[in-house]
């Protein structure tokens, strides 16, 4: 049997050259291959770019001008203070927006005590007004900057404070940051002089005020978590005459509790929560003649009184209503046990007499079975809602109540009509709720 080989076994002296010749002229050759395999590479590169960059002026983002690609940086600020560092990171461009808008870095967060990272945010917010929470080392980290702070949240304040003005400081808020603390807060540094801008104050731990303060800050919101008899009684006369919103939640109170009484002849916001639970001998009783949003989130007689109602345009309750004489409200939310909406329909559904102004009337629906929610929707649209003039809809069961009874200026309700003509010269009505700002 023969066997063909490509090559001869054997190479004779004469053909050396002429092969080593071959070789050099092959290896040239796949040089050059490789230098154009090379450049090939590099022009795919380039293309696979070019074509990715000519896509991306395609995406939806594209089509946001800078101005409202700045809002929602700004919107996503406010929501998460750490969103300008991510934004920073997405593309070089959106790196070059954000740091050329101060206002989302005036959102800051230094409970982690990280006075770098702190630092990079007082210097990209320049000169605004900061919105800041700090942990145990705030006025370390603060420092440099308290005269531009314009909200703080904080666990404690220094009670001495003869040195140091907060000029622009309009929100405060002591926030426990542990479940039990040895010693309450003491309000003696809440003083005028050192807050001469403050107008929101909230406490959400145990405090007191061991001496008078005749200079206390003029606020128009009050936010208080009551645990225990110290303080907050003291706090409210102090500002009674400026208050416009006070909100008290309610988590613990001491067996002896003196009555008290106050004259609250500005506030028109009240929002009320029981935590505690327990049947009190004495309250403390509020005058609030100009009151026209109520709160009472909570089935108990809360500890806080409020003398009348008859002022109150917004309201949402968690019992059944005592109303005896008219009223000017006009929406009106209950969270009711189930067996009381028939109890609640019973006595002030059959004419308009209590509810004459009524607009918006909401139940609650959340804590009923589905077989409750059936039934309590059949009832009611079993009744005649014509007599209630001014009703938006039929009242309604909800999880989310539509209107947000909220601490700034009530919504006027209104419906908005639209006639609509086809093509076949049929018209019809469209309707629509809406819910404007007074004076808009």
């Amino acid at each position: 049997m023969s066997v063909r080989f490509d090559q001869p076994w054997t190479v004779s002296g004469g053909q050396i050259p002429s092969i080593k010749g071959e070789i050099k002229s092959l290896e040239m050759e796949l040089d050059e291959a490789i230098k154009t395999v090379e450049l090939a590479h590099l022009r795919v590169a380039q293309l696979t770019k070019n074509l990715e960059a000519k896509k991306s002026l395609l995406a939806p983002i594209r089509k946001l001008n800078h101005d409202t690609l700045c809002s929602i940086f700004l919107c996503a600020a406010e929501t998460d203070e750490t969103m300008p560092l991510r934004i920073g990171l997405v593309c070089r461009y959106w790196r070059t927006v954000i740091l050329n808008i101060p206002h989302v870095w005036c959102f800051v967060n230094a409970r982690n005590d990280n006075l770098g990272l702190s630092e990079i945010y007082f210097e990209r917010s320049r000169q605004y007004e900061l919105h800041a929470a700090g942990g145990l080392r705030w006025r370390e980290i603060f420092n440099a900057v308290e005269r531009r702070l314009h909200c703080l949240t904080v666990s404690r304040f220094p009670i001495y404070l003869e040195t140091i003005s907060f000029p622009v400081l309009e929100r405060l808020c002591l926030s426990s940051f542990a479940d039990t603390r040895m010693e309450a807060n003491n309000l003696s540094f809440l003083t005028a002089s050192n807050f001469p801008a403050l107008r929101r104050l909230e406490f959400h731990d145990r405090f007191h005020v061991r001496e008078p303060l005749p200079q206390f800050p003029p606020l128009h919101t009050l936010i208080i978590t009551v645990r225990g008899n110290d303080g907050w009684p003291e706090i409210i006369p102090l500002c009674a005459s400026s208050l416009r919103s006070l909100v008290v939640t309610t988590e613990s109170i001491d067996d002896f509790f003196p009555a008290r009484q106050f004259d609250l002849p500005n506030l028109t916001y009240l929002k009320l929560h029981d935590r505690w639970g327990d049947e009190y001998e004495d309250y403390v009783q509020l005058f609030t003649p100009n009151l026209i949003t109520y709160l009472e989130e909570t089935a108990c007689t809360s500890v806080v009184y409020c003398h009348s109602l008859d002022s109150i345009q917004r309201a949402r309750l968690s019992r059944m209503p005592s109303f005896e004489r008219p009223t000017q409200l006009r929406i009106l939310q209950l969270k009711l046990l189930f067996e009381d909406h028939d109890r609640f329909l019973d006595r002030f559904a059959r004419n308009n007499a209590i509810f004459p102004c009524l607009e918006v009337l909401e139940f609650y629906q959340g804590w009923m079975s589905p077989s409750q929610v059936a039934e309590t929707r059949r009832i009611l649209n079993g009744w005649d809602w014509t007599v209630f003039k001014h009703l938006v809809h039929p009242p309604r069961l909800t999880t989310n109540w539509t209107v947000e009874l909220s601490e700034e200026d009530p919504p006027v309700v209104c419906i908005c009509v639209m006639t609509v003509r086809t093509n076949s010269n049929l018209s019809y009505s469209v309707g629509a709720t809406c819910l404007v700002q007074d004076g808009d």
